[in-house]
């Protein structure tokens, strides 16, 4: 007899209930009535209070009703803040998990833009400001500063190179040419026209032209204009003869010396005049090629003088005697005397003012 093997009968898994999202919880204590109510309740006076408010102040706007009707409405203000809190913590929950796919997503599109990052490093740009432009001009709020760093320090051979080529050719920036500078201050001065129209304010209208004048200034330069006229030409020719003969001619040891002359308020003329004419002139070095290398120095005390020949050339000189005359010392006694007395006197004072003093020292107490 043929005997059937029992069938084992697999127990079929019960599938827990899925917990619903983060949002959904949300969702679901926002929908609640105790949350999503007013929050207003009417008392059995007709009192009206929020058990939304704090314990302090429902306790005491209900301090004249019965102690059940008023733990009735604490029971519904501890429900509230249940809500409240649980509401808090999910919701810092969902912002801790959308932040990690937002902030590995961030740096994943400012590495797809790598040639625009090593660019910015290359014209000098510091990863402070490569940073503030990652995370306002391209709106990759959630870059940290250290991931720039990372790449800076990851790049930094390729950087150097761009740098040392950035540089080296400044014709590649674009404010160095007229043209450029002159489309960016006509930018600047659209711009603030159209804000004095707005404004009325001085400070707008003097931007505007100190812009005018900077563009006039960079279409014209720097223009200096003289009143009056000048004959250029002749002031050219002055200058150029003034330049290749005079001044060709003039010892550096006068200029020098004029100058030490203006400064001390001397009479440059007449220095100057000495040391090209007296008997040493030879020898200051003022005059050129005066004095030969194996020239002696002959001294006025080595010259035999022939007095004769003086005394005959003397004999055509008007030469006047200087008649001498003794000046009697005089002496004014009254004066003299009337000086001496003073002096005493004021002596004599000095010396009074001082014994006072002494006298005083001695008569202090204690002493």
């Amino acid at each position: 007899m043929n005997r059937k093997k029992p069938t084992k009968t697999k127990a079929k898994a019960v599938k827990k209930p899925r917990k619903p999202s983060l949002r959904k919880q949300i969702e679901a204590i926002v929908n609640d009535p105790i949350f999503s109510s007013d929050g207003l309740h009417t008392c059995s006076d007709g009192t009206v209070v929020n058990y939304k408010a704090l314990e302090k102040n429902i306790r005491v706007k209900m301090s004249h009703l019965g102690q059940d009707e008023l733990m009735e409405v604490l029971e519904t203000n501890i429900q509230f803040k249940k809500l409240m809190g649980s509401k808090t913590l999910l919701e810092r929950k969902l912002r801790e998990n959308n932040a990690l796919p937002s902030l590995i997503g961030h740096w994943d599109q400012a590495l797809e833009r790598s040639q625009e990052l090593l660019d910015l490093f290359g014209k000098l740009y510091s990863g402070t400001e490569v940073h503030k432009i990652i995370t306002t001009e391209w709106g990759l709020e959630t870059v940290k500063y250290d991931q720039v760093l990372k790449f800076q320090r990851t790049n930094a051979d390729v950087i150097a190179k761009l740098r040392n080529e950035y540089t080296d050719n400044i014709k590649d920036l674009r404010l160095t040419h007229k043209k450029s500078r002159l489309d960016e201050l006509s930018s600047l001065y659209a711009s603030r026209k159209q804000r004095y129209y707005e404004t009325k304010y001085k400070s707008d209208y003097e931007l505007m032209l100190k812009t005018l004048e900077q563009i006039r200034k960079e279409v014209e330069g720097e223009q200096v204009t003289i009143n009056g006229h000048i004959q250029v030409e002749h002031e050219q020719a002055i200058q150029n003869h003034v330049n290749m003969e005079i001044m060709k001619n003039i010892n550096v040891n006068d200029i020098i010396v004029s100058r030490l002359c203006a400064r001390l308020k001397v009479n440059p003329k007449y220095i100057l005049y000495r040391l090209h004419t007296s008997y040493y002139s030879k020898f200051t070095g003022f005059l050129p090629d005066s004095m030969g290398d194996d020239e002696d120095i002959r001294y006025p005390s080595e010259i035999v003088y022939d007095f004769d020949r003086l005394r005959l050339l003397s004999q055509d000189l008007e030469v006047t005697d200087v008649e001498y005359t003794e000046v009697p010392d005089i002496k004014d006694e009254k004066k003299a005397a009337s000086l001496k007395d003073l002096l005493m006197k004021r002596i004599q004072e000095k010396r009074t003012g001082i014994q006072k003093q002494r006298d005083n020292i001695n008569k202090t107490p204690g002493k």
